[in-house]
C-alpha cells in the first residue's frame, strides 16, 4: 500500500506538466494564412483582427512561402470564431489550423568556409552590406538537395 502511495504521488505531478504542456502547445499553435500575394504586407500587418486588444497576434511571416503563422489568445477567442474571421477575409486565400508543433528551422551548412563565402549569406563580414546574397540559408530551410 505504501509503495502505491508514492507510486501516486510520483504520477500526479506528470500528469499535471504533460496536461499543461499539451494545453500550451495548443493555444500556441494557432493558424497558417496565406494572403493574397497582391495585399502589401503592411497593410495585412494593420488588420483589424491583428489589433492589439483583439488577442490575435502575427508570429512570423515566411517571406519565401508567402504564409504567416498566427496564433491567438484561446481565453478570448475561440479557434472557431478566429477561422471564421479569417475566412470572411476576401484577401485570405487559405486559413488551416495548425494541429502540429511549428519549429523554426535554421540549416547552416558546417562548411568550415562558409563564414566567407559572403554571396549565400552576407552578415557584412568583410566590410560589405549585410544582406546583398543570394539568400541561400532560406533555401536550405526548405531543402537540402538529394546527397
Amino acid at each position: 500500500m505504501k509503495k502505491l502511495i508514492i507510486v501516486i504521488f510520483l504520477i500526479i505531478p506528470l500528469l499535471r506538466t504533460t496536461s499543461a504542456h499539451a494545453q500550451s502547445d495548443r493555444q500556441d499553435a494557432g493558424f497558417i494564412v496565406m494572403y493574397n500575394p497582391e495585399v502589401n504586407v503592411n497593410d495585412i500587418r494593420t488588420k483589424e483582427i491583428f489589433r492589439q486588444d483583439s488577442g490575435v497576434r502575427i508570429v512570423e511571416y515566411f517571406e519565401h512561402l508567402g504564409i504567416w503563422h498566427i496564433v491567438f489568445d484561446s481565453s478570448r477567442k475561440s479557434e472557431d470564431a478566429v477561422l471564421t474571421l479569417l475566412k470572411n477575409d476576401p484577401t485570405v486565400i487559405n486559413a488551416n489550423p495548425v494541429r502540429n508543433r511549428v519549429t523554426i528551422r535554421s540549416a547552416i551548412p558546417d562548411d568550415t568556409d562558409f563564414d566567407s563565402q559572403w554571396a549565400l549569406h552576407n552578415t557584412g563580414q568583410t566590410g560589405g552590406t549585410a544582406g546583398a546574397d543570394i539568400k541561400a540559408l532560406n533555401v536550405w530551410d526548405i531543402t537540402k538537395g538529394n546527397s
